[in-house]
This record gives structure tokens, sequence and C-alpha cells, in this order.
């Protein structure tokens, strides 16, 4: 019991010290902002994700995913993907990521339209 409350303590500190720059920042004639969020994490290294913002609308969607955990569900014909920004589940086939509703999304994908 003790190790396991230690092991989490040592978790948590740990995602304490990460870092989230924001990069590439392209906005285009419609008021679309296309960029890149990184990132870092002292003892796991550091992704890159990529998102696309309508300034107009305010919504914001997800347009790479780093996996931190990868599940096939349904036969092995659905793809959930887990991060730190959310919960996201393919249609069968593999077709349209979209985020999970009953989880909450940092990006706000899951609280918004989408920016297509």
């Amino acid at each position: 019991m003790r190790k396991s409350l230690l092991l989490l303590c040592f978790s948590a500190a740990s995602a304490c010290f990460a870092q989230v720059s924001f990069s590439g920042l392209d906005l285009s004639a419609k008021n679309r902002l296309l960029f890149t969020a990184t990132a870092r994490y002292p003892d796991y290294g550091s992704f890159n994700t990529l998102f696309l913002a309508d300034a107009r609308t305010r919504s914001m969607r997800q347009l790479t995913w780093f996996p931190e955990e990868v599940l096939l569900l349904q036969g092995k014909d659905v793809l959930q993907i887990q991060n730190r920004y959310g919960v996201f589940r393919s249609e069968p086939g593999f077709t349209r990521i979209a985020p999970l509703s009953i989880f909450p999304s940092s990006s706000g994908a899951a609280r918004s339209r989408p920016a297509g």
C-alpha cells in the first residue's frame, strides 16, 4: 500500500513539471488558426499535437493524436485513443475520430463544433 502511494505521488509530481508550448501559428483569411502544441515531460520526452481553431465560432478540434493508450474495440474495428487532451474514438472501419463527450477534452473538442 505504501509503495503504491509513493509511486502515485512520484507520478503526480513529475506531471507537474510538464511544459506546453505553442508554435507554427498560421491564421487563414477565414479566421481559422492552425497551430502546434508541444508537451514536454521530464521522464517521458515530448510530443506534438496539431490543432485547428475557428476564431468566429470559438471552436477547436484536434487534428493529430499522440497516443498514450490505444485500444481496439468492437472486434478490432474501432480505434480508441487516450492522451492528455481527452479520449477519442473512431467510427467502425477507423473513419472519423471524435472525442467521447463523457470525458472532458482540454482541446474543447468535446464541447464545441468541429472547425472544419
